[in-house]
């Protein structure tokens, strides 16, 4: 199912369920203006969002079959947290911020500003490029599988912390794993 066009001045989503997503599988919204998730918390098979605008999640998202992608020419913010989704990726010609945690087995996040995200994944493959700064904290183990940022790289793990691609990083990095390991292999 594809939900609107450029041309639009927004687009707002309340309430998909889990029913809903039997009937009309993955979804792609596209808008001109902002998307906004808000009312009642939504699941559906796979969502992909492009729009010119932002991207506002102030309601809990999930995905059944993986894939959570939104693509900003402005700001995407997180605000609550999105319980499941096995990749996820964030694409902003701004900031990627919020107060809310992501869940997903891989995330790849590109910012034209700067990222600050915190996920709650046991097991966490992150990667990132962009040219502002970037912290990710997880709650988790987390693999570093590559970093091309032009700020500064912070990045806090509650369990092992290991590195299995190149990063490359303009600015300071600076590496916690809480106690556990971190491994740096490139």
């Amino acid at each position: 199912l594809i939900v609107g066009s450029a041309l639009n001045s927004g687009v707002a989503v309340d309430g998909v369920t889990l029913t809903d997503i039997f009937n009309i599988g993955s979804v792609s919204l596209n808008s001109g203006g902002a998307v906004d998730f808000s009312g009642s918390d939504s699941t559906f098979k796979t969502l992909s969002v492009d729009q010119s605008s932002s991207i506002n999640v102030n309601v809990a998202l999930s995905t059944s079959a993986g894939a959570l992608d939104f693509t900003s020419a402005g700001d995407i913010n997180v605000n609550v947290n999105t319980p499941s989704a096995t990749t996820s990726s964030m694409t902003s010609g701004g900031i990627i911020q919020g107060a809310g945690a992501i869940t997903a087995t891989a995330l790849t996040t590109s910012s034209a500003s700067e990222t600050n995200i915190t996920t709650q994944t046991a097991s966490l493959n992150f990667a990132n490029s962009g040219s502002g700064d970037v912290t990710v904290n997880n709650t988790g183990a987390l693999s570093l599988v590559g970093s091309n940022s032009a700020g500064n790289l912070s990045v806090t793990a509650s369990g092992a912390l290991t590195q299995s691609a190149a990063l490359t990083v303009s600015g300071t990095t600076n590496l916690d794993a809480a106690g556990n390991d971190i491994t740096l292999t490139d």
